[in-house]
């Protein structure tokens, strides 16, 4: 989906989906994932992701998920003897190798430094598997030499294509199953050239929020993860309700009101600092759509809130007769519920990093011995706990939801009265300024826009 901003309102087009093979679900209740990796890891932007959208989706999955990252100045220095201590005493049975984002050397590409990288590599994997029995070797992240003119003179994209191609080689021939990140990514930049609010990376190679949900929704297609797809009708005359998933009830409260009492529907999967990134433009869409149609919406603007206006969104009746994705912004995304399952997740993630950055130290005398092995034992009990408070997490909500009637002037968004350039806003029925207006509180107020907003001729 699409929004386009007019007049404070959010507009969408529903474009149609594209059919993706669906491999079967590849995780079960017994298996302990682990994320593997260097600097992209020492954020769980992308695991916590994962797993969040995954403790949605399958509610009752019992499968233990654990990351691993460490900032290393060589790619693959020490990745063995780390493995060894880290992750295999955990017996994964799936193990993630993120290796190559913001850690290959930013210079022109050398050869005796690539050769031995795949040496290295393919020994890793091959290590690895004789842990777990299943392994994925995940691509890094497409660079955008673009930010950066080192990157550029340096031809660091032909540098890091090299890499993972030798990564594909690698997954290839050892058989693991492959992440194409850099492909997804290199696709991805390429689609959306030019347009700066769609960066994949902060400074050229470090990721960003978008970069990394690139890379999530990777993961999930190759663990053959099922989307979490919400359709939610009701009609304005408060006769009929329908949900997709859950229970959906609707009242009629007076000629420009409704209320919609929603039941055991799923929490939508929520990125933190996605920003106004919208529907058609963030890689995750495809995974999910909590989609809110009334086919007889009357005409005009309609605000969806929670009681007492809380978190509310104006809308066009155009998209809620056609149906509005409220995945991303609006109401159902500020609950309880939604921002508990990922807070805890998060703190799980850092739990195990305390932990394996501990691990790392040196124990300085030997009468710290016992209380250092202390430590690593309450640290990991810590990650282990707060993996019990995920497990109890709510991964459906209740939520009552308000839909009132918003007056338009007549002609629509536009008063064609006022003249071009007059931007129209709607007001809330109680007489409130709605969502994101800062003008006057009558009814309606147009708002004259800078000269060089002004539409041509």
């Amino acid at each position: 989906m699409r929004k386009i901003g007019l007049a404070g309102l959010v507009v969408v087009v529903m474009l149609a989906a594209v059919p993706r093979v669906q491999a079967e679900f590849a995780l079960g209740d017994q298996d302990r994932v682990a994320f593997f990796g260097n600097k992209v890891l020492t954020r769980p932007d992308m695991p916590m992701a994962v797993e969040t959208f995954l403790r949605i989706r399958y509610p009752e999955l019992k499968a233990r998920f654990r990351t691993y990252g460490k900032h290393e100045a060589a790619i693959l220095k020490g990745a063995v003897e780390r493995f060894d201590k880290l992750v295999a005493t955990t017996k994964p049975t799936v193990v993630v190798l993120c290796f190559g984002t913001d850690d290959i050397p930013q210079h022109e590409l050398n050869e005796s430094h690539f050769k031995r990288f795949q040496g290295d590599f393919a020994a890793l994997v091959e290590h690895v598997k004789k842990s777990a029995a299943h392994v994925y070797v995940m691509t890094p992240l497409f660079p955008e030499v673009s930010k950066k003119d080192q990157l550029r003179k340096i031809q660091y994209d032909q540098t890091m294509s090299k890499y993972a191609e030798a990564m594909r080689t690698v997954a290839n021939e050892k058989g693991a199953k492959l992440i194409d990140w850099f492909a997804a990514s290199e696709a991805y930049c390429k689609a959306h050239s030019g347009n700066r609010r769609l960066a994949i990376t902060k400074d050229g190679v470090k990721p960003s929020t978008l970069g990394y949900n690139i890379g999530s929704t990777e993961i999930l297609d190759a663990f053959g993860a099922d989307p979490l797809k919400v359709k939610i009708t009701a009609n304005w005359t408060g006769k009929l309700a329908s949900a997709s998933m859950g229970k959906a009830v609707v009242t009629k409260v007076g000629e420009d009101k409704i209320k919609l009492e929603l039941t055991g529907v799923p929490i939508p999967w929520v990125v933190p600092d996605r920003g106004i990134i919208t529907g058609a433009d963030w890689p995750g869409s495809k995974y999910q759509s909590f989609v809110l149609q009334i086919p007889d919406a009357p005409k005009g603007g309609i605000i969806v809130s929670e009681p007492n206006d809380k978190n509310a969104l104006p809308y066009l009746s155009q998209q809620l007769l056609e149906g509005a994705d409220m995945s991303f912004v609006g109401p159902l995304t500020k609950r309880s519920e939604v921002t508990g399952l990922a807070t805890w997740i998060k703190a799980k993630c850092q739990a195990v990093r305390r932990h394996q950055d501990f691990m790392r130290k040196p124990i300085p005398e030997p009468e710290y011995k016992q209380s250092y092995e202390t430590y690593y034992l309450g640290l990991e009990q810590y990650a282990d706990a707060t993996d019990r408070i995920v497990a109890r997490q709510p991964r459906t909500m209740t939520v009552t939801l308000e839909l009132y009637k918003v007056p338009l002037p007549p002609g629509g968004a536009v008063d064609k009265d006022k003249g071009k350039g007059t931007r129209m806003e709607p007001r809330h029925p109680k007489g409130k300024l709605s969502p994101r207006s800062k003008h006057s509180r009558k009814s309606i107020q147009p708002r004259k826009l800078p000269a060089k907003e002004k539409p041509t001729e």
